[in-house]
């Protein structure tokens, strides 16, 4: 007697169902299908997160649509990265993070 999957199927048609099954997940996924459940997901751990105290040291400098249009397109001109690291030489630390959206 040949070894069987779950309610008594054979094991071969269990391993072919969950080939199957994953093949169907990894199309769709690839297709973009799960991408707004993917979204909405990761937005909800982070609305979950409880709220910490933030360091008063740290300051977070945006650029923002206004601010590109006085500035001028990206890539921003170096002066106004100078200017503003001559402004921040009392800090310790300097870091860029560029985000693009």
């Amino acid at each position: 007697m040949g070894k069987t999957g779950f309610h008594g199927k054979p094991l071969q048609h269990f391993l072919l169902l969950a080939f199957l099954s994953g093949l169907f997940i990894f199309a769709f996924d690839y297709l973009g299908f799960f991408e707004g459940v993917n979204n909405y997901c990761y937005d909800l751990y982070f609305r979950l997160q409880p709220t910490t105290a933030v360091n008063k040291r740290i300051v977070l400098i945006t650029v923002d649509e206004a601010s590109l249009k006085k500035l001028g397109r990206w890539p921003i001109s170096r002066k106004y990265y100078a200017e503003l690291l001559q402004r921040l030489k009392l800090a310790d630390v300097v870091g860029f993070d560029i985000f693009f959206d």
